[in-house]
């Protein structure tokens, strides 16, 4: 399952919060149609700032849910299923307050793309964020900096990267986790995100 967040700016800890979340199912490598998309409220004004980038404003989210039950219904479409992002750790920041808030179940496991494309191409100077990843694998990105359009770039990078690893010897999701883990990024987003 790959997951994006839109948020009202860059931390959680600075009282920033959701304005929209996305998850796509991918099953076998391939896209499905399972999507959950939704607009959240996130109780405080959303900076102008922030609209500029996702496009999301004030007026779109009067009518949203609140984070408390988006997020609820995001944990049940993921289930039990691993939980992908392009810097997930981001998306976690945000999305597990409220799922510990709420005594949900915590995501049992999740991939970073960003990390898989450092353990595939580790050498200085090789860029991993999303527009560096779509373009160096050729793939279409509609709606930009948005959770769905986000999502599903990721979902594309995600279904183009795991047949690389798989080529590398990293078959399982254990095994890609955790040379994900063993490269020094991950370290420094745990830290960046984490509280």
């Amino acid at each position: 399952m790959v997951l994006d967040c839109e948020t009202t700016g860059l931390h959680p800890f600075d009282g920033d919060r959701l304005v929209s979340v996305s998850a796509i199912s991918v099953s076998s490598l391939a896209i499905t149609e399972r999507v959950f998309d939704a607009l959240v409220s996130p109780g405080v004004p959303i900076p102008a700032e922030a609209t500029a980038i996702h496009g999301i404003s004030d007026a779109m989210v009067v009518d949203a849910l609140p984070s408390d039950v988006v997020v609820a219904g995001l944990r049940d479409f993921i289930g039990d299923d691993v939980a992908v992002g392009q810097v997930v750790a981001f998306d976690l920041a945000f999305l597990d307050p409220v799922v510990r808030r709420n005594r949900l179940v915590p995501f049992p496991l999740t991939l970073d793309t960003l990390l898989m494309s450092l353990v595939l191409w580790p050498e200085d100077g090789v860029r991993h964020g999303l527009d560096a990843l779509t373009e160096r694998l050729n793939i279409e990105v509609t709606d930009r900096h948005t959770a769905h359009g986000d999502a599903l770039a990721t979902a594309r990078v995600f279904v183009a990267l795991v047949p690389m690893l798989e080529e590398r010897g990293l078959v399982t999701v254990r095994d890609v986790a955790a040379a994900c883990q063993a490269t020094p990024r991950a370290a420094q987003l745990a830290k960046r995100y984490r509280r």
